[in-house]
């Protein structure tokens, strides 16, 4: 592992990693920080404070897990265009944008909004407590995360979402027009996992209709 330890330093402008094992430690970032695709393997922030976002570039390699792991750091934005990503923070991120080539990413955070945008059969997995996902394009989602959501948003009718047993879902809503069973795959299966299902501009529980 390489280590750069800035001191308390502030950076005015942007950084962009090309390293691989880098651990980033005591610096303020008012700019973005970018993980180029030469940068293969794990980077880690320690007592990092970006103002704006961080940006995971798709690698040259996607057959083995990348790590970005963030200790006592501030992030408010994260977009992960890398497959096989892995995402460890011990402090909530706001955002999390999930695109490009990232069909199977692991969080084990706290999220406020994950917005799903990448390739037609993205899968989440880890330990998340995630405020909500949103599902921005069709796609068939799997979410096999644990933990506990509060709202999954489905923009299109095209989407199908898979979910299980150990990530409870206060709420789902879906397009207007749309069957809940047609949306949530395996409704059968997690039906006691999902609160409230509705519709937009509906203030009803479609779980009281059948």
């Amino acid at each position: 592992t390489v280590t750069f330890n800035a001191d308390g330093a502030k950076i005015e402008g942007n950084v962009f990693i090309n390293a691989d094992y880098l651990r980033l430690q005591n610096v303020k970032i008012n700019g973005n920080v970018t993980v180029n695709d030469v940068a293969s393997n794990n980077v880690t922030f320690d007592k990092v404070a970006v103002k704006q976002s961080v940006v995971i570039e798709d690698g040259y390699s996607s057959s083995f897990t990348f790590t970005f792991a963030a200790n006592n750091s501030t992030i408010p934005q994260l977009y992960v265009k890398r497959n096989n990503a892995l995402v460890n923070t011990d402090q909530k991120i706001t955002a999390i944008v999930i695109e490009g080539d990232a069909d199977d990413v692991a969080l084990n955070t706290k999220v406020g909004k994950v917005t799903i945008a990448a390739g037609m059969y993205p899968t989440i997995t880890g330990y998340a407590t995630i405020d909500e996902i949103i599902v921005e394009r069709g796609a068939d989602v799997d979410l096999r995360v644990n933990g506990t959501l509060a709202k999954l948003h489905v923009i299109h009718e095209d989407s199908t979402v898979y979910s299980n047993r150990n990530l409870l879902i206060s709420d789902v809503l879906i397009p207007r027009g749309a069957e809940y069973r047609n949306i949530i795959a395996n409704y059968s299966i997690v039906d006691g996992y999902i609160m409230s299902i509705q519709r937009p501009g509906s203030t009803g529980n479609l779980l009281g209709t059948g």
